[in-house]
C-alpha cells in the first residue's frame, strides 16, 4: 500500500490512548520508510513514547518538526503519563477524590519514571475536561477509577472537541453476558 502511493501523497497518523501514544513512533516508522510523503501526526489521549533522544528525532530540522500535535483532555491522567504523573494529583477536587493510595500510586510511579528522561513530543492542545454531574457510587476510590474512565472515553475527547457523539455510550451500554 505504501510503495502505492504517490510522491507527495498526504498521510495522516492519529491515534487515541495506546494508539495516541504509538502515533510518533508510526509517523517516524512511516517517514523512514517514504520520505517524500507529507506525513501529519495527532494523538488523542497518549503518554509520551519515549525519551529526550527520542523526541529529538521530531526536533527542528527533521522531517517531522512541528508535523505532531497531541491533544489531551485536562482531566483525563492517562494523557500526562510517564513525563507528567504528579498532575493528576487533584485532577478532581473536590470530588470524587482517590484518597491516599491513589496519591501514593502516583508518587511511587513518578520517583520510578524519573530516569527514563520521557519527554513529550510535539505541542499540545488542552482541551478543558468537565467533570461528570455527581460520582456514580458514594466509594471514593471507585468514584476516582470511574471518573477517570469517562474522561479518557474517546467519546468524552468527541464532545470536547465538538465533534459528533458515537451512536452508542461505552460506559452507560447494557453488559449482557450470554451463555454463562
Amino acid at each position: 500500500y505504501l510503495a502505492a502511493l504517490p510522491q507527495g501523497a498526504s498521510v495522516r497518523v492519529c491515534g487515541h490512548s495506546l494508539g495516541g501514544t504509538l502515533t510518533p513512533v508510526l509517523a517516524l516508522w512511516l517517514s523512514e520508510k517514504r520520505p517524500d510523503l507529507d506525513i501529519l501526526g495527532a494523538a488523542f489521549a497518549g503518554m509520551t513514547p519515549g525519551n529526550k533522544g527520542f523526541a529529538s528525532l521530531f526536533g527542528r530540522g527533521r522531517p517531522l518538526a512541528d508535523r505532531l500535535f497531541r491533544y489531551n483532555n485536562s482531566l483525563d491522567p492517562v494523557g500526562f503519563g510517564w513525563d507528567r504523573v504528579t498532575k493528576a494529583w487533584n485532577f478532581y477536587d473536590p470530588r470524587p477524590k482517590g484518597g491516599l493510595l491513589v496519591q501514593a500510586l502516583l508518587a511511587v510511579s513518578a520517583l520510578r519514571l524519573l530516569p527514563y528522561g520521557f519527554t513529550a513530543i510535539g505541542p499540545e492542545t488542552v482541551l478543558k475536561g468537565k467533570l461528570r454531574e455527581k460520582p456514580v457510587v458514594d466509594t471514593a476510590i471507585i468514584a476516582f477509577a470511574v471518573e477517570t474512565l469517562h474522561q479518557h472515553l474517546p467519546a468524552t475527547y468527541l464532545e470536547l472537541l465538538g465533534a459528533p457523539p458515537l451512536p452508542f455510550d461505552m460506559i452507560d451500554a447494557p453488559i449482557v453476558l450470554e451463555g454463562l
